[in-house]
């Protein structure tokens, strides 16, 4: 039923807020929303005391005559398209706005019957972690929050206020404004079609900027955001491929089954990685691209989030170029009684006989929720542009997971996640075949065998004791990482296994306060604990005997990490927002003696900070200027002080335990501009890297000719970029959007200077999307990226990268989507329609020539 403005509860009341900040007015018994201007949603969160005599009403247009939904995945940080396919929305191939499959298909998914002309929505209580989502079907895919329809004519009067002394209401209010801003982007009124725009990016950024605990107002934040929504099913291999041509991310590939996006021009363990919340970042993480990205289920997400630029105050270690975090969808409570749905869904590639598939079950009542799923891939030999199929690029993936959730109380909610995703053996193309400046390959044998990633965590999140704060999130959890491997090199009998084993035990309290009217605090603590388990062995083919052998990492290493921060969140009137915080970081890294490689124990503390603004520079809040300044850095881990054995490019590496931490200074400064039908940023960046860790090479060889490196502080590194956003909607049902990002960065070591590694060329997308009212819409888009002959002395030797630099390129694309029956979606997709042959700079393998897409997904009780 309708919550009056105030009310705190997360079955669906609204913060406590100024209703003309919120952009809600009175209660006039119309059911109507009523937005004042466009501005940010969650500005005023517990700002002001509950007002009496208000409620929040919304009134949703008949099936007909629904243009668009919430979560529009928007190039520049807006809303992720969150399961839009549930809700009869389809992100374009993970790289842009959203297309409507067919007007109609959100209301019948609300209520499974036929749509009746006015309802009114009443918003839910979803799951203690409902956040970033937009009320919806309640489907098992996507966790959508399950909303009830009733006529509008019966509305309930507004809800007296509380009794003094009565019970404080929990403060889950950038939650519950967040669904009430997806919820109004969802189900435009028709009442309000003729006075009130549709809403804006800038409105919904505060749905999906949960990266750093809770969900922020990204429209008023001064840091760059990048969120994209979950892909459709087949519409990626890997789940950071949903970021490719987004600003300040740039997808790199070494082989199929894996993948890695650059941050602003940083990569491997230079970006921190979270899933829902979880370091992902293992202590045996390179600073470099790697493969463990390919264990996050790509047909189990919501959204991925960026934060762009360091975020070690929050984050801690390893936040230097960023924050990614990929967040999976959770399940569905349902307050009028226990029910379930289901979904599935297919998809079939021909540039690669790529089948990708899931099932999964959504079922809960009142209290009690679960949500679970398989999914499973299995890709042929790609067919690289021009004809050529690429030997050694087929292989398997599959996963399962499964997450629990229970209402505690009407301010909490405790939930369970378990995940589990594998791919038993993975050729590294690279390897096996010859690269640039070579005539044969590096190794006879080079399989990742196996590569496995389980997940599990406890998670509270809701009202905290009064002592405390107004609202805390508590989770403890363990990752386990199997690093396998089978290698024999070129010219040799002797075939070679490792397993190298993470077992990361995590625990963090991340808490939240309104201190007044104008400032909000948020602190928290971490501490997690990283053990390695490794072990080789070696056979040799022509006497059939093994034997024990010197692996990459030594057994029993180890790395310990903790920290406590404080953030402060000031907005002293609606066209300012400032942040500052600080933080202390200490940790241990233990690897022992081995052989010839003497033991390491470096420990060390950090005190970081950041501050960072925004500012409304019109009346109406459309132009904003937003700055941000802060410190980084990263403490070496167990590859970098203690890595032995064969790296990428025909090198060796030895061991180095006398390393100290990386460190980054980096500012940004961008201005966002939003406005009904047309969203646009553009950001400049500056970062200043000391003592990075570079692999340096010793002058000396391995008997097999492999050039022997060693990581060392040496390193000074530079890095400067633009980065560039729009989104236009001319006209009704039309959409024009785009993105393009350019990075320069400079190296100094040993006295002189190069450019920096692996930085991306100019790169973007553009895409162009109909979708009138009916039934099939339609999109094209182009990815591009410009030619980058600006090499390091690395990567001129990298026979990955050809030493000439590597040769722009674009790609068409066309998809058309069809709304056959209710429950029924079907897609059709052609990618790399020119057939071109290329490869992404810095990648091991060409990209995938001319493939016809084919797929469905189906949902339903």
């Amino acid at each position: 039923m309708p919550q009056r403005l105030g009310d705190t509860r997360p079955d669906g009341g609204v913060p406590a807020a100024q209703q003309e900040r919120l952009g809600l007015c009175p209660a006039a018994g119309d059911g109507h929303l009523h937005r004042r201007r466009a501005g940010p949603l969650l500005r005023a969160v517990g700002r002001a005391a509950p007002q009496p005599g208000h409620h929040l009403g919304l009134q949703c247009q008949p099936a007909e005559v629904l243009r668009r939904g919430s979560g529009d995945p928007r190039t520049d940080g807006g809303v992720p398209a969150a399961h839009e396919v549930r809700r009869g929305l389809h992100p374009a191939a993970g790289h842009g706005p959203v297309l409507g499959r067919q007007p109609g298909y959100l209301l019948r998914a609300l209520d499974r019957t036929a749509v009746q002309r006015r309802h009114h929505v009443r918003l839910r209580h979803q799951s203690a972690s409902f956040l970033p989502r937009a009320a919806g079907a309640a489907r098992p895919d996507g966790g959508l929050p399950r909303a009830d329809l009733r006529p509008v004519t019966q509305l309930s009067p507004a809800r007296p206020p509380r009794a003094a002394g009565g019970r404080k209401p929990a403060r889950c209010f950038p939650c519950i404004a967040a669904l009430v801003a997806a919820i109004t982007s969802g189900l435009p009124a028709t009442a309000l079609a003729a006075t009130t725009a549709e809403p804006t990016l800038a409105e919904l950024d505060a749905v999906v900027v949960t990266a750093d605990h809770f969900a922020r107002d990204g429209r008023e934040l001064p840091s760059a955001t990048t969120v994209a929504g979950a892909p459709e099913t087949g519409g990626v291999q890997v789940a950071l491929e949903a970021l490719r041509g987004r600003p300040g991310t740039f997808f790199q590939q070494t082989t199929p089954g894996q993948g890695n996006v650059l941050v602003r021009g940083l990569k491997g363990s230079e970006v921190l990685h979270l899933v829902d919340g979880f370091r992902l970042n293992a202590a045996f993480f390179r600073n470099a691209p790697n493969q463990y990205m390919g264990l996050v289920d790509p047909l189990n997400l919501e959204q991925v989030e960026v934060l762009r630029g360091p975020m070690s105050t929050v984050h801690g270690s390893d936040a230097m170029g960023g924050v990614v975090q990929f967040v999976t969808p959770s399940p569905t409570f349902r307050d009028d009684g226990a029910g379930a749905d289901w979904l599935a869904s297919a998809h079939y590639n021909s540039a690669d006989a790529g089948l990708h598939a899931r099932v999964a079950a959504d079922a809960g009542g009142e209290r009690w929720a679960l949500r679970a799923g398989s999914s499973r891939q299995d890709i042929g030999l790609r067919r690289a542009g021009g004809g050529d199929t690429l030997p050694d690029t087929a292989y398997t993936s599959h996963g399962k997971d499964l997450r629990l959730a229970w209402r505690l109380h009407e301010e909490g909610t405790l939930e369970l996640l378990w995940q589990d995703f594998r791919q038993p053996s993975t050729p590294r193309y690279d390897a096996l075949n010859p690269g640039f400046g070579q005539s044969l390959p590096e190794s006879e044998e080079q399989a990742f065998e196996p590569q496995a990633r389980r997940f599990g965590l406890l998670r509270y999140r809701g009202s905290a004791p009064a002592w405390l704060a107004d609202e805390m999130v508590l989770q403890a959890g363990r990752q386990t990482l199997v690093d396998g491997q089978r290698a024999r090199d070129r010219g040799s009998d002797v075939r070679e296994f490792q397993r190298n084993t993470s077992r990361l035990d995590g625990l963090s309290l991340q808490l939240r306060r309104q201190a007044g009217d104008t400032l909000a605090l948020r602190y928290g603590l971490e501490a997690y604990r990283d053990r390695i388990e490794a072990s080789a062995s070696e056979l040799d083919l022509g006497t059939g005997v093994a034997s024990a052998a010197r692996g990459r990492f030594v057994d029993g290493s180890r790395m310990d990490t903790s920290g406590a921060y404080v953030m402060a969140e000031w907005q002293p009137d609606a066209a300012w927002h400032l942040d500052a915080g600080l933080r202390y970081s200490r940790f241990r890294t233990r690897v022992p003696g081995s052989g010839a490689a003497p033991a390491a124990d470096v420990q060390a503390d950090d005190l970081t900070a950041q501050a960072g603004l925004s500012r409304a520079l019109d009346a109406a809040g459309e132009w904003r200027l937003v700055a941000n300044v802060g410190r980084a850095f990263r403490a070496p881990n167990v590859f970098d002080l203690g890595a032995f054995g064969p790296r990428p490019g025909n090198r060796f590496n030895l061991p180095n335990p006398a390393l100290g931490p990386e460190t980054a200074i980096s500012a940004d400064l961008g201005l966002k501009l939003s406005r009904p039908g047309l969203d646009a940023e553009a950001f400049v960046f500056a970062t200043r890297y000391r003592d990075k860790i570079s692999s340096v090479l010793t002058g000396d060889t391995t008997p097999q000719g492999q050039a022997i490196v060693q990581s060392r502080n040496v390193s000074r590194l530079d890095l400067h970029g633009l980065e560039t956003a729009m989104d236009w909607r001319p006209a009704p049902g039309w959409r024009l959007a785009g993105s393009a990002t350019w990075t320069r960065g400079e190296e100094q070591a040993d006295g002189g200077a190069y450019p920096a590694d692996r930085i991306p060329p100019v790169y973007g997308r553009a895409e162009l999307s109909w979708r009138p009212e009916g039934y099939f819409a339609w999109r094209a888009w182009t990815d591009f990226a410009a030619s980058q002959d600006r090499l390091s002395p690395r990567d001129a030797t990298d026979p990955r990268i050809n030493p000439d630099g590597t040769t722009g390129w674009s790609t068409l694309n066309l998809g058309l989507d069809w709304q056959a029956l209710p429950g029924l979606e079907l897609r059709l997709e052609v990618r790399n329609l020119l057939d071109r042959r290329y490869r992404e700079h810095g990648s091991g393998v060409d990209a995938p020539g001319r493939g016809i897409g084919l797929g469905f997904t189906w949902t339903g009780p």
